[in-house]
């Protein structure tokens, strides 16, 4: 028989902060419909949670990222795919977080490396949410792309090329999905 330690008190499942909830608790209906509609507010609510420190974020999805991978903790893997999909939503608030942003774009390229090739076929992630939330991200990095070209005196076309190189990695990153 396997020893199991007990600690009373202590969570035997992972317990994520609820940033990345459609409904995050203590908040009134008008600010639930604000965070749900406006992708801004929603971020600022999150790093709010964090005390605006953007490590911190990246932190809990590594986390969550782990527990799954290694752990095959669900609770963990619907925690990772709504805090990915709540920051390629929000990509429009890019040029705002650029930390944060360069951070996440590390951190999702090493997580998708480590993922297996069933990871996008897999009956898990049938329902694939990568390939929308990545196209969001592409399409809201655009206007940060297109400005950075025009600064550098570069807008013929360099930042369609860029988008383009980004729609097609994640294009390839879910292939069979």
């Amino acid at each position: 028989a396997a020893v199991v330690p007990f600690f009373p008190g202590i969570a035997r499942a992972p317990v994520f902060s609820s940033i990345a909830a459609r409904a995050p608790r203590g908040l009134s209906p008008a600010e639930v419909t604000r965070i749900n509609m406006d992708p801004g507010a929603r971020l600022a609510h999150a790093l709010a949670h964090f005390r605006g420190d953007s490590l911190a974020l990246l932190g809990e999805l590594q986390v969550a990222f782990v527990l799954f991978l290694l752990l095959g903790s669900m609770t963990a893997f619907e925690h990772w795919k709504a805090v990915v999909h709540m920051l390629c939503a929000c990509s429009g608030e890019m040029h705002a977080h650029l930390e944060l942003y360069g951070g996440f774009l590390g951190v999702l390229v090493h997580q998708l490396e480590c993922a297996s090739e069933d990871f996008f076929t897999d009956a898990m992630s049938a329902d694939n949410f990568l390939l929308p939330a990545l196209t969001a991200l592409v399409r809201g990095a655009r206007p940060t792309v297109d400005d950075a070209a025009g600064k550098s005196g570069g807008g013929d076309g360099e930042g369609d090329a860029a988008v383009a190189s980004a729609a097609a990695a994640a294009g390839a990153a879910t292939a069979g999905v």
